[in-house]
């Protein structure tokens, strides 16, 4: 009678790490003598469990695990299956998913003030939970609009070197970092 050698998991373990705000991926790290047929992957949001299986029985060097919630940690172990048997599992190993990011409104109380031959002062009300604006200008109203600066703890932006007696429009963005 010969007994069956116990399954390994990959032999240089694995890693998981973020893709973007619902997938995190699963990189098997293989060593050169992994026999096993399939391996079996379980996740949980807590680092003790308990362990639900994902839906994927494969020998692939990476899985996309996704339908995740954004900026949430989650846990994951792969168990290793030979010829029918199941091994130990490894892990767990951690990632969070990446935060959504924050949906901003406008700018409002746009204004824009000559403040001499060649430069136009823009001002606008703050915008909770911006991390910055990008202002925009363009020589016709809804026209092709470019950057042309960037403030971050301010609420105002001196555009300087413009020709005089030509009219400008200018549009105001809030963006944050996350």
């Amino acid at each position: 009678v010969t007994t069956l050698a116990q399954p390994s998991g990959p032999a240089g373990g694995f890693t998981a790490q973020p893709v973007d705000t619902s997938t995190i991926q699963l990189i098997l790290n293989h060593g050169p003598n992994d026999v096993n047929d399939s391996f079996l992957y379980y996740y949980s949001r807590s680092l003790t469990g308990p362990f639900d299986e994902i839906p994927a029985n494969m020998m692939d060097d990476d899985l996309n695990v996704s339908g995740l919630l954004p900026g949430t940690t989650y846990y994951f172990t792969v168990r290793p299956v030979y010829e029918g048997i199941l091994g130990t599992a490894v892990g767990p190993e951690s990632a969070t998913t990446m935060q959504a990011p924050i949906s901003l409104t406008k700018p409002s109380s746009l204004k824009a003030t000559v403040k001499g031959p060649s430069s136009i002062e823009v001002s606008w009300s703050v915008v909770n939970g911006a991390d910055g604006y990008r202002i925009y200008r363009s020589l016709t109203s809804g026209g092709d609009y470019e950057l042309v600066g960037t403030a971050i703890d301010e609420t105002s932006f001196l555009n300087t070197g413009l020709p005089a007696g030509v009219r400008h429009y200018y549009k105001v963005e809030a963006y944050n970092s996350g």
